[in-house]
């Protein structure tokens, strides 16, 4: 029996041996050549991507910033039209009427929810007790509005409205309203009174407590205090709040219990609460 030949190690054995291994080197080299054409960015370019980014939105940003002077008006040209713009005329505001300006004065209150006071008043709460006027300049009775509103003239004739303070007369289309205007023309007709001011309200009208003049002094009773006493008013709880509104009060439950003026009706409506459903 024949002994084989020991060969070589190898894929093929001894006789390609060496062709293999040439092949084998061609692979690899033509593998590191194509490594090489690949474009990985390396570890170091990896890094570096993030600040590079950053870098070029911050200068975009920058250029968007900045603005485009031949845009942009210089200062000269600024104050040159400043200097030929013609002022709007200015608007003078519209007279209400006293109808208006009485319903703005005393806004009708809410069954839910208290009535507010007009927004330009002066705060009147913990009022002195009055008891004569503040000064002993007398004026003339121009006209009566209402059971609780007047027209005055001074010495010189200049007029002015004077809202009776703490009281609310009947409106006139409402129960009762000409004859509190009739009763005011009554105690006003050919007499000069004084005017004890508390406050101005926001159209501008002066809020007192007016006495009629005797010899230049201030009767006992004001014209507030007599409307209510004749059973011509209510006293409005919610804006008389000085000392004397407890004897006003006090004044209106004797004439409610006589049954005088407006208090003949059982169940006379207070005019916040009129004015409240006219308005609805």
């Amino acid at each position: 029996m024949k002994k084989r030949k020991a060969t070589k190690p190898g894929f093929g054995g001894g006789r390609y041996y060496w062709a293999e291994i040439f092949v084998l080197c061609l692979l690899l080299t033509a593998a590191a050549a194509l490594y090489d054409q690949t474009p990985f960015p390396s570890p170091r370019q990896q890094r570096a991507a993030p600040l590079a980014k950053k870098t070029e939105t911050h200068a975009v940003s920058s250029v968007r910033a900045t603005p485009d002077p031949a845009k942009t008006p210089r200062k000269e040209e600024q104050k040159t039209a400043a200097l030929h713009q013609k002022p709007e005329p200015r608007r003078e505001p519209a007279k209400a009427s006293p109808q208006a300006e009485k319903k703005a004065a005393h806004p009708a209150p809410d069954s839910a929810a208290k009535p507010q006071k007009p927004a330009t008043q002066t705060k009147v709460h913990d009022l002195p007790a009055v008891s004569s006027a503040d000064s002993d300049e007398e004026y003339s009775v121009v006209r009566v509005d209402d059971g609780d509103s007047l027209e005055l003239a001074d010495r010189q004739n200049r007029r002015f409205r004077v809202r009776l303070y703490g009281i609310d007369a009947p409106e006139g289309k409402q129960s009762f309203g000409h004859e509190s205007r009739s009763n005011m023309q009554r105690l006003t007709k050919g007499k000069k009174v004084l005017l004890k001011r508390m406050y101005t309200d926001n159209y501008q009208r002066t809020v007192a407590i007016v006495f009629l003049s005797a010899g230049g002094k201030a009767d006992a009773l004001s014209l507030n205090e007599r409307q209510v006493q004749d059973g011509m008013a209510w006293v409005y709880d919610f804006f008389c709040t000085s000392s004397e509104c407890n004897t006003w009060k006090f004044e209106e439950a004797m004439a409610k219990n006589r049954k005088i003026g407006l208090w003949k009706n059982p169940s006379p409506i207070p005019p916040w609460q009129w004015r409240s459903v006219q308005n609805n």
